[in-house]
């Protein structure tokens, strides 16, 4: 089937104890491609056809230039730039600027990392559905999980019907370990507020700690 990819990513991120493994995966995934990028792809006519074509975002571009190869970004970032000169017309009235404009900033928006990211990430979503059809151990891992951030939640929501004749199931399981996730979240927000009111500054901590960092990682969508 055209949507299987290897496996052995999310198994490895589901066991992690981590937020959220679609998020993990998303890492691993991104410092890969960011790898990729900054070497063999550098001298690869076709890749360099993507690069000049969609250039990269200012995340990965941050990412790009904290590797070890500086050369590399510069000499993508050349083609990059003569593709945009290519592009860019002298703009003659204001129909035509606000067209250009809107081309323009699309193309400072694109990204071929962000591009490549979200095709694997498609099948990363169909294939976590499928295995929970296909592989019996995997529907008990996910049901231990500790739940996703908001966006990989609503993405395996979107591709819940890979898991063909168990889709309910499939839904049923993460949904409870989604809201089993929010509970506790709102939880340990409850009891990290607490702490500011001066009868309640000695209890302890507990787990409630880190709660807005949590929140900021759990209900937002983060590029990474």
């Amino acid at each position: 089937m055209q949507y299987k990819i290897h496996t052995t990513p999310i198994w490895d991120a589901f066991k992690k104890d981590c937020l959220c493994p679609m998020c993990e995966l998303n890492e691993q995934l991104s410092t890969r491609l960011v790898d990729r990028f900054l070497n063999e792809a550098v001298m690869v006519p076709t890749s360099r056809q993507l690069v000049n074509k969609y250039g990269f975002c200012s995340h990965h571009y941050d990412l790009l230039l904290m590797g070890d190869n500086i050369l590399g970004v510069a000499l993508q970032s050349i083609t990059r730039t003569e593709h945009l000169q290519n592009i860019l017309k002298p703009p003659v009235n204001a129909k035509t600027a606000k067209k250009q404009a809107e081309m323009l900033l699309k193309e400072s928006m694109s990204c071929i990392i962000c591009r490549e990211m979200e095709e694997i990430m498609d099948r990363y979503y169909m294939t976590v559905a499928n295995m929970y059809y296909n592989e019996p151990p995997f529907m008990k891992v996910l049901n231990d999980s500790q739940g996703f951030c908001l966006y990989h939640y609503a993405k395996l929501l979107e591709n819940a019907h890979y898991a063909r004749s168990k889709t309910e199931q499939f839904l049923e399981c993460i949904y409870s370990v989604e809201i089993t996730k929010l509970s506790k979240l709102k939880s340990d927000l409850n009891s990290f507020t607490e702490k500011f009111d001066y009868q309640k500054k000695d209890i302890p901590w507990g787990t409630s700690k880190d709660s807005p960092l949590r929140a900021s990682k759990i209900l937002t969508h983060r590029k990474i």
